[in-house]
């Protein structure tokens, strides 16, 4: 795959026959279009892709379409990502304390798709994750069903109708810097048992 700049933003790509189009100039290649899957998705193809191709046209070469990627392992390193072929260095995220294990990769039997950036992997024992490799970012479900989301950076949640958090267990809510609480409207506190405010300093003000 030579370029996806289509003069004419038909979304085609010209392609290049290793070993019969070698000497073509870059310019002179064919656009082809694609093959997408049934649900309609997209997926961006990058300079230097190797791909599959068919000339479904009656053969007219002028007119190729691309069928799909293709594998290739030029020096022994498949052209996936290490977490597919289990070859390579694998990319981990920063480790968080008192996070959940993410789910476990089994290379060759993992969905993994390693583009623009995002590291998306369904594990073949049912956990899922998205990973934000520039800072580590990661939010996914493990192998028990855990979720979890883990930002490197500002994390935001904003609803424009009602938030509710419950838990059947404890609920725990923990900053290394400042905390406050502010409300709109009244605020209630309730405990069916006891409850302590601890710090070196208290203030209660009204107004």
């Amino acid at each position: 795959m030579v370029s996806t700049a289509d003069p004419n933003g038909l979304l085609r790509v010209s392609v290049r026959l290793v070993g019969l189009w070698d000497s073509i100039p870059a310019d002179s290649l064919p656009w082809a279009e694609r093959l997408l899957p049934d649900d309609g998705a997209f997926v961006p193809l990058i300079a230097g892709d190797d791909v599959w191709v068919d000339f479904p046209y009656s053969g007219d070469s002028t007119r190729p379409r691309i069928v799909g990627r293709a594998a290739d392992a030029a020096g022994g390193t498949p052209n996936v990502a290490a977490e597919a072929s289990g070859k390579g260095t694998a990319y981990s995220p920063p480790a968080v304390e008192g996070a959940p294990p993410a789910g476990t990769v089994t290379a060759t039997k993992d969905y993994v798709s390693d583009r623009n950036g995002l590291l998306e992997i369904r594990n073949a024992s049912g956990s899922w994750s998205v990973t934000h490799k520039a800072s580590g970012s990661t939010m996914g479900m493990n192998d028990s069903g855990q979720l979890y989301i883990s930002s490197q950076a500002t994390l935001f949640i904003h609803a424009a109708g009602n938030v509710t958090v419950k838990g059947d267990g404890d609920l725990s809510v923990q900053a290394a810097g400042a905390m406050s609480l502010a409300s709109g409207g009244a605020m209630t506190l309730k405990a069916s048992s006891s409850m302590s405010i601890t710090a070196p300093k208290v203030s209660v003000a009204q107004g």
